[in-house]
């Protein structure tokens, strides 16, 4: 995928020379051009990085060729061969030993794009290069005071290196910090202030004017596997919101953010008040409205349909929704959207528990709590690829436990290679993630909230947020009608474990 692509652009003749740079990479190199553990991870690499020189991954490349294939691969499509057959010209004259178009960046360009990347860093050596000159002339002017001049510039480099080590031990602190968040069954959530984001994530931190005329509100966000990288991945998007309610409200305002690992202690603490607004899914937002019923919603993401999949293990022999009857399901934890939704389509097709041998809810936080406990963060993450609420009822149907299980069809794609298999015809559209603000939020600062969102649109740094919207839309009645009707219906079709006869399994232990 060309950084175009990758970004929303559109396409070009260019984009098609891109695909055709990235297959010789990978040729040359026996990897593609990038890759990482996290999809976002890559698509970010996509945008914003150079790819690894193919001479480094493999020495036997011709460096010639190498160049042919990084012009292939250039993030502005106007620097790339302007036709597909520009690109065989260039390798016939490299089958020959003729020189090549294609030529090594120089220096100038380099630091030039270098730069065009990274903003923050190439202002900051600016002002630094500039502050040196200024430094440089004042010394020759002042060379009569040198020897004071010399002891004042000494005291301040010790002085910003001092506070640079502190600042860095500061962040070290603070990603440790939310890091063990896993570590210990005491500990369900964590606040993190705005200015520790801002640094977490190399954003300019901009100090509180001061207490007494700044509005700090607090936003509840899901920890996931890594809360560090969330909070990194939601630091543009806490400055815009900051920059765009200081206009509204006319005073200073931070936003910091408590990052929750269960579901549960956020609504808990929606309803109650503790945090001023959260983004989740739409089951915990209706059912804490159930409870609350003033809760404030703000707007949902503008993004590609939410699908989701019931599926079993290859070979399961199961090859309809209706060859469910008397099967062993796995449902995600109570409050996951696609789980609900799920057992509305199963309610549709004429199924519910009555009609299966057994379910369950699995609960993957608390699973994947204990297990960091026992074996370790990095070995925890090892067994699932990454936190999310379908993790267990994933490993639940590859183990045998259960016949079949939902989850979100792009969980569902991750691990579609470890032998899982969708039950045909079974796929269903979820409900999006909600904003939604306490009750008694100032009205005023509610509908900043939901100006901000909604007249956000196509960001770049919108991308790497885990709803990969354009924007936000309103909410209105008709937004979660059929979820809302449904609610009392699919737990009297579907009640909790807690709620039923328990069933046992033949050789399998259940938790």
């Amino acid at each position: 995928m060309a950084p175009e692509q990758a970004s929303g652009r559109g396409c070009s003749t260019a984009t098609d020379v891109y695909g055709l740079g990235a297959i010789l990479y990978e040729l040359l190199t026996g990897r593609p051009p990038f890759h990482t553990d996290s999809p976002v991870e890559t698509l970010r690499q996509v945008i914003e990085q150079p790819p690894i020189h193919p001479t480094f991954l493999n020495p036997r490349v011709d460096g010639a060729l190498a160049l042919i294939c990084l012009r292939c691969l250039e993030k502005d499509p106007r620097h790339r061969y302007d036709s597909a057959q520009a690109l065989v010209e260039d390798l016939e004259r490299w089958q020959r030993n003729d020189p090549i178009l294609a030529q090594p960046v120089s220096l100038f360009v380099r630091s030039k794009r270098w730069a065009g990347r990274n903003r923050l860093a190439a202002s900051f050596i600016r002002t630094l290069v500039a502050g040196l000159c200024l430094m440089l002339g004042l010394l020759v002017h002042l060379s009569r005071e040198k020897n004071k001049q010399t002891a004042l510039a000494l005291e301040l480099r010790d002085s910003n290196r001092e506070s640079t080590r502190l600042l860095a031990r500061a962040v070290g602190l603070v990603k440790e910090s939310l890091e063990s968040l896993w570590s210990y069954s005491d500990r369900h959530s964590m606040l993190v202030g705005s200015e520790e984001i801002a640094a977490l994530a190399n954003r300019p931190i901009t100090a509180a004017a001061s207490s007494a005329t700044t509005a700090r509100y607090t936003l509840g966000l899901m920890a996931e596997d890594s809360p560090t990288g969330r909070a990194q991945r939601y630091a543009d998007l806490l400055g815009y919101l900051e920059a765009s309610l200081e206009t509204r409200l006319g005073h200073p305002v931070k936003i910091d953010i408590r990052f929750y690992k269960y579901v549960f202690d956020c609504r808990e603490d929606l309803c109650s008040g503790k945090v001023d607004f959260v983004r989740f899914g739409a089951l915990p937002f209706l059912r804490s409205r159930q409870q609350v019923p003033s809760l404030q919603p703000l707007a949902i993401p503008m993004s590609e349909t939410k699908v989701g999949v019931l599926f079993t293990r290859a070979g399961s022999e199961i090859h309809s929704v209706e060859m469910l009857r008397g099967r062993r399901i796995a449902f995600g934890e109570t409050n996951s959207t696609v789980s609900y939704r799920a057992q509305m389509e199963l309610a549709r097709r004429g199924l519910d528990a009555s009609h299966l041998g057994d379910y369950d809810f699995l609960d993957s936080s608390l699973e994947f709590s204990e297990e960091v406990r026992e074996l370790g963060f990095d070995e925890a993450i090892r067994r699932i690829g990454y936190l999310h609420s379908h993790a267990q009822v994933i490993e639940g149907v590859l183990s045998g436990r259960y016949d079949a299980g939902v989850a979100a069809f792009r969980a569902f794609q991750i691990n579609h290679s470890r032998g899982l298999v969708a039950v045909p015809g079974s796929e269903f559209v979820s409900s999006p993630p909600v904003w939604v603000a306490r009750a008694e939020l100032q009205a005023r600062v509610t509908q900043a909230i939901r100006e901000a969102l909604t007249s956000l649109h196509n960001e770049p740094w919108m991308l790497l947020l885990p709803d990969h919207s354009t924007g936000y839309a309103l909410i209105t009645r008709e937004t979660f009608a059929a979820e809302e009707a449904g609610l009392n219906r699919m737990v009297a079709l579907f009640p909790n474990k807690a709620s039923r006869p328990s069933v046992s399994h033949s050789g399998s232990e259940k938790k």
